[in-house]
Formats: C-alpha cells, structure tokens, sequence
C-alpha cells in the first residue's frame, strides 16, 4: 500500500493532499504546486458529489469501484460529452493508483463498451467557415478578458480539449516559450502528455504567457470557478459570441471549422 496514514475527521482537501503527496514520493516524482493543487481541486468536487450522491465518505482512502461508477452514472445522466467524462475518468485511475489500488479502475471502454471520446458522427454544430473563425478569434481577442480567446485557440491550433486548455500551467508555457521546450505539457500525473509545439506557435505561448501572469493565474481557468463551471462558461459565451456575430449561420454536421473548437 503506498498511501498515507489515514487523516479521518479532516477536510477532503487536507486528506486528499496528504495521499497524494505521500503517492509522489514513494515513486519519485515532483509535481508543481499547482499540478497538486489542481488535482487536489477535483477530487475534492468529485468526493463532494459522491456525498451528495448519498455517499457518507469520512476516510477518502476507501474510495472504490462502485464510487467510481455512481460519479460515472451522474456524468452519463448530466448528459456529459465523452470528451469530458474521458479526463474525469482519467484523474480517477490515477487516484486510484495513487491509493495502492492498481487494477481497481479499468478503461471506460472496459466499462461502457462502444465507448468513444471522439464526437458521434453526424451531430450537430455551428459550422463556420475560416474566415468566420479568424473574425470570431480577433472579437474574442479585442475583449479585456482573453479566457475564451486562448482555450478557442488552444483548441483549433494545438488541438487541446476544451478541459485540458483551461488546465495549462503557467510553468509549462513558460518552458515552451522561454526555455525552449518543443512540447507543452499537460493534464495530470500520469495521465500527462507532450504536445508538440514549434515556433509557429510561439507568438500565441508567448501572448498566452504574458495575459496568464498579469492575471496572477498558474492555470489558464478562471480562478474563482471550478473545473465544470468554467467548462460551462467558456461554452456559454463562445456560442453566445457566434450567435451574435453569424447569426444566419446554419447548423450541420461536425467539421474541422465548429464552433467550439476541438472538443
């Protein structure tokens, strides 16, 4: 077992850093504090909902599989894109790693067979064309807060989601743009991954940087929201700003040029 001693009768919070700091020493890594931060900050969303799914969790290492499948159900029932129950998932397998609970959690096409993160053919978007979305880029740019305008970009240029863009650390922009990383890192522990980036991009990371650390943020998410509310307000107004600018725009079949960008 590779967690730490249980912290019964304190907050999620404090139980879930306590595992999770103990977890990264025992395999040698060192996460940035935001990283763990983060992590710390939806775990603790998920444990709130289990709670208010009936679950009187009081010790977080007894998390378990049928935990696992009532957050998944929810997901299911709010009607949650793949490409949003996807990542969730994926924070879960790592926490459940991190509890010595290896094997516990399969992949969610082990659970859901026929399961697939990619959008169902044939559903329904905004579709723009180019031009339309360099018009759109350049209203959403000319705005004080420039959120939605780098998760917009994030998503068509380096073909981030929508979740994995409004989690990009500073620390890792920064490597891309002053230390000359070709790749910008992502996500979180293991589930980690190395998007190349080339100097084609390096105005946007450069751009993206600067906004992030006038706003004092280490994530690009606004910071007074959770990862869900700031999903639903990025979705929110990038579809208000297409209504309002194409409002002739007919909707059709999903294409490169969509109106949220990738998924």
């Amino acid at each position: 077992m590779t967690f730490a001693p249980q912290t019964v009768g304190q907050s999620y919070p404090v139980q879930i850093r306590s595992v999770l700091t103990h977890h990264y020493r025992y395999i040698g890594q060192s996460p940035s504090r935001a990283s763990l931060d983060r992590q710390v900050k939806q775990l603790t969303v998920h444990y709130k909902n289990l709670r208010g799914l009936g679950f009187d969790i009081q010790d977080v290492t007894t998390f378990g599989l049928r935990h696992a499948k009532a957050l998944l159900a929810k997901w299911q029932s709010n009607k949650c894109a793949p490409t949003t129950i996807y990542p969730r998932w994926s924070v879960l397998r790592t926490w459940s790693r991190a509890l010595g609970k290896h094997g516990m959690l399969g992949t969610l096409t082990e659970l859901l067979p026929g399961f697939d993160r990619r959008p169902e053919p044939g559903s329904s978007y905004r579709v723009l064309s180019l031009d339309q979305l360099s018009a759109r880029s350049a209203y959403l740019e000319s705005k004080p807060d420039l959120t939605v305008y780098f998760v917009d970009r994030l998503c068509r240029d380096l073909g981030l989601t929508r979740e994995s863009a409004l989690q990009v650390e500073l620390d890792d922009v920064k490597a891309a743009v002053e230390a000359g990383a070709t790749v910008l890192r992502i996500g979180l522990g293991n589930a980690r991954q190395n998007i190349p980036v080339s100097q084609v991009h390096l105005p946007l990371l450069i751009q993206l940087r600067d906004f992030m650390v006038s706003r004092n943020r280490k994530t690009l998410a606004w910071i007074n929201l959770d990862l869900d509310e700031a999903l639903q307000k990025y979705t929110l107004r990038l579809s208000y700003v297409t209504r309002t600018l194409f409002p002739e725009t007919k909707r059709g079949a999903k294409a490169v040029t969509q109106e949220g960008g990738a998924a």
